[in-house]
């Protein structure tokens, strides 16, 4: 008996089955039937036509198919989670937005993603071959990371073309912003911590580093009180052995200068026009793009 592969329901996009080959596993021995009429016939299933699914269409934006292992793929911008279809078809268009504009990334663009890529994960000193066995671990290849590593940069690339005039903040705003919300610094304690030995004196000091006002317990409540360089006389914490706190240095609470927020405020502002920009832009591409869901 000839080998057949199962076509699974969804048959939208397929090939001949003699073009691919079929695993074993994948395949079950069967011989086919017709019926014409009343008489029926037997036949090798190796005369029927045969087609193998590879793929199935979800969507078509401006004429570019969206496909079923698109959306199981893992992606680079949700930390390995998929995307849906929807944020699929908003990639596609912003995607086909920087190739009109002439903003798709070089070779160049990508190999230098990759790379810093692999530094800042101390891949550097892999092979290709070792490279690729670790993004296969996460569901990646390395053709496949760089792939999404070019959709990702030409989606920037547009977004900051389009953004730059849109989000720009000035001086004024800032200080409006710093002025209606004012942000006072915690009240910190650098403290060193020790146990009392056979001796009742500290021994094996531990650095706790700066610890704010709220993260100190109740029993250590003491340094509030103490000077920089002072010690606690012992404290019985319930160890095995009581303790001693030390305070080498203390931040009292303070508001912010305008200096040490002026920054932040900024960015925090920018990346709030820089969101309403973005929706509101993909709703104007969505509106005038032709997608078709195909069911």
């Amino acid at each position: 008996m000839n080998k057949i592969f199962v076509v699974l329901a969804c048959t939208l996009v397929g090939l001949p089955a003699h073009l691919l080959p079929v695993p074993d596993a994948l395949v079950e021995n069967v011989e086919s039937e017709q019926i014409i009429g009343n008489k029926q016939i037997s036949e090798k299933a190796s005369a029927l036509p045969q087609r193998i699914t590879i793929d199935c269409i979800l969507a078509y934006v401006e004429g570019k198919p969206i496909f079923k292992s698109d959306v199981a793929q893992p992606r680079i911008a949700k930390e390995g989670q998929r995307y849906t279809l929807d944020e699929l078809i908003k990639e596609e268009l912003w995607y086909q937005r920087a190739a009109k504009m002439h903003m798709l990334p070089s070779a160049t663009d990508i190999d230098r993603q990759l790379s810093s890529f692999r530094i800042q994960n101390n891949f550097s000193e892999l092979s290709d071959a070792e490279f690729e066995s670790r993004l296969k671990e996460f569901g990646f290849t390395i053709k496949s990371y760089k792939a999404q590593l070019a959709r990702l940069i030409a989606v920037e690339n547009v977004k900051r073309a389009e953004m730059s005039e849109k989000i720009m903040v000035t001086t004024q705003e800032v200080e409006s912003f710093y002025k209606d919300h004012p942000e006072y610094t915690k009240e910190e304690y650098h403290l060193n911590l020790a146990s009392i030995d056979n001796k009742n004196q500290p021994a094996d000091w531990e650095d706790l580093g700066w610890v704010a006002r709220e993260d100190i317990g109740e029993k250590f409540s003491v340094v509030f009180s103490m000077k920089a360089g002072e010690s606690s006389m012992p404290i019985d914490t319930g160890a095995a052995t009581k303790q001693i706190i030390k305070l080498v240095d203390r931040k009292e609470k303070h508001l912010k200068t305008f200096d040490e927020r002026y920054s932040d405020i900024e960015r925090m502002l920018q990346k709030e026009r820089s969101d309403v920009f973005v929706n509101h832009f993909e709703e104007d591409l969505l509106a005038h793009a032709s997608i078709t869901y195909v069911k």
